[in-house]
């Protein structure tokens, strides 16, 4: 028979035949997702600079709020997950969450431009924060009301584009399969192109020129972004929602439940319902024997009554194998996706407090006398990220391939733990680093910044080594999560596996915060001092890298475990040997039947013959032999032979999702990149208040992946989710920049004569919440899905189209980390320098080609259709197996449970593990259940298939690896945002020059590493490996997150050991001066933080890579966008975790005598 791909078959016969362009589609998607990232990146990579300066905010109120607004824009992929998969599409999703991301921005940039919209300048003494106005409730409305649009955005792009893009890609052709795996790979590249544009142009802009051209340049990257997407609109493949993934997986357990009582067949694979809907867009999955309870849910019972179909009459009651499957693999995922929320703190740190680094180190470029903006010292884990991905790509994997025998050279899950050991060295390398810089702004300042705090003799450079590490674990890790959400969800869930990366980030952005929270609350009321104090020369910034490494090494443990527990979608039994799947059962062979349905089953009868025969039983063997002549074999899963062909271009289309993600990131990491500058200077935030509110922000993003990526795989699909976030992310972005180009939009600046500096007013907030309301909304649907839609591009049946897939994570963080090494570089540049306003307008520019690019690659793209909620499968197999608890184990799962596959389904078949065998029950089939004509089961919340119960372990297997990568962004996210702060409390001026490196620009070191890293892992270590292991990627996904977990673990270290040298300095030293609101900058040069952001972007390369492939592959296609949305949502919770820090600083006080986080950086950051 011929050999076709699930993907290569429309849902209706009469539909057109499919044209996969695939890279020719990439310009448009690439160049779209460039610059939304430019505009995204572009506006809030320097936001906590923003929030502390404009809008007055505290460090510890800042750096929260960012992490809020991380979980809920991660969280938000769910959402649009859900929308784009179940309504809308992932073309309609993208589409409106790239306008409200433009929106966002745009409200954003009104707050630095419009006078009004932000608090008033600074007046009097520099260093007492009395001076300091603050922000007035509608200054403060205005601002959420932006962050509420970035939300949006991001719910939608998120979980959407990366789906999107690999829709472009044939999966079933070997050059498809290698294209949808380099995809991920260049996905991530321009997203680091466009973090790296951000953190240096975008940043120095906003730091050195104006908040308002700062923030107009992102929101004009936004723009292109859009402009780009809607462009290639006629090339992409765009596929269909077919409603919410999720109702199929909540059918299961609900059936399953019901059905708990029942006892579990002997031979689940031929005794189990296995009804398959000729519409479904999934792969046939074998039957696993873990949780088994589920296969409750696909067991024929006298109750169960099958329609003409042959699908089951109550799909609530009776389910198939296949949703049984579909359902498990959501429950395997679930434990990995859980395991890589910890890892983000690691992230976190590198993000947000390797920026307040910056502003108190030495941020002179030599004698040159430039001054890198603190919060482009991120582009170092940009570069790290970014040159990575090709060396990862070109070279390891190859080489790992021919070591290992394996597609990638490693496994997704190896490559997700070494991105976490990554993640760990690069928090103990930053607490070295910070240890350094403490030390110098002690004893040698330079002088002091605008909050009269010491500025250490240290060069911010220091910071490059921890920050180029981060970019290298998030190669790994990031990636890793991106292919393993992917590749395992079914397919109708790709938009909700782009959003489990994404609801990852949200829990990770929401951990963050809380342990910002606690350490801050419980080390000011010690004897040691606060650990995160507004003066890092006054806090232990080190004492918390060490803190979060050592989080770090736990979690890290517990990742081990569940890899070493998980099963891949359609890997082999425990035995060694290849689960038995429907599609190896001969068709005549007599079978044993479930007992429950011995008075409905004819003596000898199959189980195809069974499911077809209700209502036809005259015709049966007829019927029989005409399907089985006109099916053909796809991925084990029968369809008709009547459908179209679908045309994977795979890296044809490349050019245009990478080209639009990379400018979708350019855009919002341009914006985002010295947003912490932006709110606390031109909206006169405290630092905390702008802390905070960049963590909610961020968060909030984050989370919202979840709702993105359900509304992409159960109604838009990814391609419309991407049009839509993309649009609404542009417009996000064109907000933020008028909230900095108009001065009645942000307060006024600060009076050095007066007291206070005046708060943003209430319209001002609403005008700047608005804005990043739309880039949430971009976010949202964006971020679960751009990595599905890239690697559906890629034909997965073929050796080339794996290999394109594993490929394509990696150069998917490559651009990622690229626009990161941008926006902190040259747009953060043009913020601190130049003007805000052009500097938040050229990333909604960037964001605006990055729409351009997109929707100029319309007609070229695979478009996976929405296949409606893969939850409900879900929900299915769990209330089946609960249902028919009661039931025994059958001896034969793979054979006796009931395996309906629906025609339709786009999942690949699962075979048969025997892990949570409790779901198996929920596929065992009784007198009660029915079975339809079609062989589906009645009831499906009575009967599940095995495939839905593999697919909910899959789900549950997933969760264990997703929490323990949740502390490495802790740890990555401390290097992003007390950086900054350390950087702008020590000697930032560049060698002998009069230059200045902004503090924020610092994380440019951080991207570089990352960005750096990705291309020699990807086309050195991988090749190298797969040489050595015969493996695909090398090594394993898992171990791959493990390697960027220890890597994370050391940057922290490093970081508090540079934060306690940094500390002492400035302590015991001459100082440069007072950094504004903080303390006495160090002499010691910033540059030390070069170690720590270098090992937390090397440890981001392998963990954030890593993850990002995990949940590709791990869960049903189906589910990918979900699982896309479980990086964003890891960061989300890391977030809020990171706000609970805060509280739990206030707690160490009472123990250490000390304050671990104060608004000066004389607080406990590192303890020897």
């Amino acid at each position: 028979m011929a050999q076709m791909s699930k993907k290569e078959e429309m849902t209706a016969a009469d539909e057109p035949q499919i044209n996969y362009r695939g890279i020719k589609a990439m310009p448009f998607i690439i160049g779209n997702e460039t610059f939304e990232k430019l505009g995204t990146t572009g506006t809030l990579s320097n936001f906590l600079v923003y929030l502390t300066t404009v809008f007055h905010m505290k460090s510890i109120t800042a750096t929260t709020l960012i992490n809020i607004f991380n979980g809920t824009t991660n969280f938000a992929t769910l959402i649009g997950a859900f929308l784009c998969d179940t309504y809308f599409g992932r073309y309609r999703t993208l589409a409106f969450a790239s306008v409200s991301s433009f929106l966002g921005m745009l409200v954003i940039t009104l707050t630095a431009a419009v006078s009004k919209l932000h608090p008033s300048h600074c007046t009097g003494d520099p260093s007492s924060s009395s001076t300091c106005p603050g922000t007035t409730p509608w200054q403060m409305t205005f601002l959420l009301a932006g962050l509420g649009l970035l939300v949006i955005g991001a719910g939608g792009i998120r979980p959407c584009n990366l789906a999107f893009g690999a829709d472009q890609f044939n999966p079933v052709t070997e050059s498809g399969k290698r294209g949808i795996t380099s995809f991920f790979n260049w996905y991530y590249f321009t997203f680091t192109f466009a973090m790296m544009i951000s953190l240096t142009i975008i940043v120095y802009v906003q730091s050195e020129i104006s908040w308002a051209w700062g923030f107009g340049i992102p929101a004009f990257a936004m723009f292109l972004s859009c402009v780009l997407f809607f462009v290639g609109s006629k090339v992409y493949v765009k596929v269909k929602p077919e409603g919410s993934p999720l109702t199929g997986a909540i059918r299961v357990m609900v059936a399953a439940f019901k059905k708990r009582k029942l006892e579990l067949p002997e031979q689940p694979e031929l005794q189990l319902f296995n009804h398959i809907p000729a519409c479904s867009i999934n792969s046939r999955l074998p039957h696993t024997n873990q949780f088994r309870f589920l296969d409750k849910a696909a067991i024929l019972t006298p109750e169960d009554q099958i329609d003409s179909s042959g699908s089951a009459a109550t799909p609530w009651r009776l389910c198939s194998i296949q949703q049984v499957e579909e359902a498990k693999c959501l429950v395997r995922v679930a434990p990995i996706w859980a395991s890589v929320l910890l890892y983000y703190i690691s992230t976190t740190q590198q993000s947000t407090y390797t920026v307040f680094q910056a502003l108190q180190s030495n941020r002179d470029l030599g004698n040159t006398g430039f001054k890198i903006p603190a919060a482009s010292y991120g582009i170092f884990n940009m570069l790290g990220l970014t040159f990575w991905i090709p060396i990862y790509d070109r070279i390891i994997v190859p080489f790992l391939e021919r070591l290992t025998k394996k597609i990638g050279g490693i496994t997704v899950l190896q490559k997700m733990g070494v991105g976490m050991v990554l993640g760990i060295v690069t928090m103990v390398l930053s607490g070295i680093v910070e240890n350094q810089r403490r030390a110098s702004a002690l004893t040698h300042p330079i002088g002091t910044n605008s909050r009269g705090q010491a500025i250490s003799s240290l060069p911010g450079l220091w910071l490059v080594p921890q920050l180029t590490l981060i970019g290298i674990s998030e190669a790994f890790t990031v990636i890793a999560q991106i292919e393993f959400n992917y590749k395992q969800l079914p397919e109708n869930m790709r938009s909700v596996a782009g959003s489990l990366l994404f609801v990852g980030f949200a829990v990770s952005s929401y951990l963050s915060s809380f342990l910002i929270s606690i350490v801050h609350q419980v080390t000011k009321r010690g004897d040691g001092g606060n650990w995160l104090a507004e003066d890092l020369n006054m806090a232990r910034l080190d004492y918390f890298y060490y803190l979060v490494a050592a989080l770090g090494v736990v979690n890290l443990v517990y990742f081990i475990v569940c890899a070493n527990w998980y099963k891949y979608k359609g890997s082999a039994g425990a035995d060694g040997t290849l689960e038995v799947g429907m599609e190896n059962l001969e068709p005549e062979k007599p079978i044993v039947l479930s007992p429950y349905r011995k008075d409905k089953i004819l003596e000898g009868e199959t189980m195809s013959n069974v499911t077809l025969r209700a209502n036809r039983e005259e015709n049966a063997a007829e019927s029989t032999k005409k399907d089985e002549a006109e099916t053909i074999s796809i991925h084990d899963r029968d369809i008709t032979n009547d459908e179209p062909k679908l045309h994977y271009r795979g890296w044809k289309v490349m050019p245009f999702i990478i080209g639009n993600e990379t400018f979708e990131k350019l855009g919002a990491l341009g914006t985002i990149a010295n947003l912490m500058i932006y709110l606390t200077t031109v909206f006169n935030m405290k630092s905390i208040t702008a802390a905070n509110f960049i963590n909610i922000f961020t968060g909030t993003t984050n989370f919202g992946s979840l709702i993105g990526a359900f509304l992409c795989d159960t109604y838009f699909g990814r391609y419309k989710t991407i049009a839509f976030a993309s649009v609404t992310s542009f417009l996000g972005m064109l907000m933020v920049s008028l909230t900095a180009a108009i001065h009645k939009l942000h307060p006024p600046h600060c009076n050095d004569k007066s007291s206070t500096c005046k708060e943003a007013t209430a319209g001002q907030m609403a005008f700047l919440v608005s804005g990043f309301a739309l880039l949430v909304i971009g976010g949202g649907g964006i971020r679960p899905c751009n990595l599905a839609f890239g690697a559906d591009q890629f034909d997965t049946g073929t050796q080339s189209g794996r290999r394109g897939v594993n490929s394509f994570f990696n150069w998917y963080v490559f651009t990622f980390t690229f626009a990161e090494m941008v926006a902190l570089t040259v747009i953060v540049y043009v913020q601190s320098n130049i003007s805000w306003a052009i500097g938040l307008g050229l990333p909604a520019m960037l964001m605006l080609t990055s729409c351009v690019l997109f929707f100029a690659g319309g007609k070229l793209y695979v478009k996976v259709k929405a296949t409606g909620s893969p939850m409900t499968s879900v929900a299915q197999v769990i209330m089946v197996a609960i249902k028919k608890k009661g039931l025994k184990p059958v001896e034969q799962p793979g054979i006796s449970l009931f395996n309906y596959v629906s025609p339709t389904s786009i999942n690949s078949k699962l075979s048969y593990t025997d892990q949570f065998r409790f779901l198996d029950k929920a596929a065992i089939m009784t007198p009660k259940d029915e079975i339809n004509p079609d062989g589906s089961p009645a009831e499906p919340w009575n009967l599940c298939s095995l495939q839905q119960v593999e697919e909910v372990k899959c789900l549950l297997r997933v969760i264990p690896i997703w929490a323990a990568t949740n502390m490495y962004y802790v740890t990555v996210y401390q290097q992003i945002t007390y950086s900054a702060l350390q950087a702008l409390q020590g000697n930032k001026r560049l060698g002998e020059t009069k230059f200045h490196i902004p503090p924020a620009s610092y994380l440019v070191f951080y991207m570089l590493s990352l960005a750096l890293f990705i291309p020699v892992y990807d086309q050195i270590l991988v090749p190298s490996f797969r040489k050595i292991k015969g493996k695909e990627g090398g090594i394993t996904i898992l171990q791959r997150i493990g390697i960027s977990m220890f890597l994370s673990v050391v940057a922290m270290l490093v970081s508090g050991f540079v934060e306690g040298q940094r500390r002492n300095i400035a302590l015991t030293r001459p100082t440069l001066g007072i950094a504004p609101r903080k303390g006495a900058i160090s002499s010691m040069s910033a540059m030390w933080l070069l170690p720590q952001l270098i090992v937390a972007g090397i440890a981001e390369a392998l963990g954030s890579v890593g993850q990002v492939e995990f949940y590709y592959k791990q869960f049903p296609e189906n589910m990918r966008s979900i699982g896309g949305s479980l990086y964003y949502c890891a960061l989300a919770w890391f977030t809020k975790q990171q706000k609970e820090l805060q509280l739990e600083s206030g707690c160490l006080k009472i123990l250490t005598k000390e304050s671990w986080i104060t608004s000066t950086t004389c607080s406990l950051l590192w303890r020897p």
